[in-house]
């Protein structure tokens, strides 16, 4: 786990284990090129729009992750999409299952039953 950018929010700052990102950096040498701080262009959707499944692949939601290209992290290549507003990752499907035509899970279903227990 690397390469990442947390997004302040609470106190203290991108908290892990109830440590900023600082201090749990330094006591576990992990994620050390991760940085913490607002990204430039990117805006949280709203309560609405984040609950109403249909708007997550329009435009105009997608184009709140698309970050401004004065953004430090465009040249690290991180982020789902790059500042041009190209989407970095692809999704393929599992061969083999059919779920949602192998690519998995699709629904707001509340518990669903994937592999039988022992």
């Amino acid at each position: 786990m690397d390469h990442n950018w947390y997004i302040p929010g609470t106190k203290p700052a991108c908290s892990i284990d109830g440590k900023s990102l600082a201090e749990w950096q330094a006591a576990t040498g992990f994620d050390a090129s991760s940085s913490c701080g607002s990204v430039p262009g990117l805006s949280l959707p709203t309560k609405a729009e984040a609950e109403d499944l249909e708007s997550w692949t329009q435009p105009a939601f997608l184009d709140r992750f698309i970050p401004d290209a004065s953004w430090s992290g465009c040249a690290a290549g991180i982020g789902a999409f790059d500042c041009n507003g190209k989407l970095r990752v692809s999704f393929k499907p599992i061969a083999g299952y059919s779920d949602n035509q192998g690519y998995g899970w699709e629904g707001p279903l509340i518990v669903r039953q994937r592999y039988p227990l022992p």
